[in-house]
């Protein structure tokens, strides 16, 4: 999964830590060890939560 903000928003940390907790909640995935790999593209903000099995590397710890 990743979250993409559109062109233009200017998405703060906390903004995606509060998207990725509804998906969570949705999924039933609520207290589920996590990782979010954050990066900047163009100037935008972009991340990719990953759950357990991840093979993410240089990952950005989240609780």
């Amino acid at each position: 999964m990743s979250f993409n903000p559109p062109e233009g928003a200017n998405a703060s940390i906390e903004d995606f830590e509060k998207a990725i907790e509804q998906v969570e909640a949705k999924l039933g995935l609520e207290g589920q060890p996590r990782a979010i790999v954050f990066h900047e593209k163009d100037g935008r903000r972009h991340l990719m939560p990953s759950g357990r099995g991840s093979t993410a590397s240089g990952c950005e710890r989240s609780t």
